[in-house]
């Protein structure tokens, strides 16, 4: 059940408008870059937001959506920040809320994924 349910997100994702909001099972989101860094681009550290939502202080509705595209029948994240949150926080099979992007030159640049975006390494 599971998997056909995966299945259908994954040709949900792939048919929509960039710019389409979804929810996709949080197993299904793949990293595209390496690594990542342990600050956000406001300074705060992501062990914070981990930390926030463990205790329910924030709730994945209360963070931004994590932006997504498919290639290859795979969804990759554009957040990955986020989405190292939402894996080290949830249950695999959490659904979670996602904005539908293109794979463009600009994101094809970005995928530095050496794991086919199964893992990802913290910089610092």
């Amino acid at each position: 059940a599971m998997r056909a349910l995966a299945a259908m997100a994954r040709r949900r994702v792939a048919q929509q408008r960039p710019g389409s909001k979804e929810e996709v099972v949080l197993q299904q989101i793949r990293f595209s870059q390496e690594s990542i860094s342990s600050v956000f681009q406001d300074g705060r550290r992501v062990s914070m937001m981990m930390e926030e939502l463990r205790k329910k202080e924030k709730r994945v509705t209360d963070i931004p959506s994590i932006s997504v595209v498919v290639e290859d029948g795979k969804i990759y994240s554009g957040d990955n920040r986020r989405l190292s949150v939402f894996k080290q926080t949830f249950h695999g099979h959490t659904m979670v809320p996602v904005n539908v992007g293109i794979f463009d030159q600009a994101f094809k640049r970005k995928m530095t994924s050496t794991t086919e975006g199964r893992s990802i390494r913290s910089r610092n």
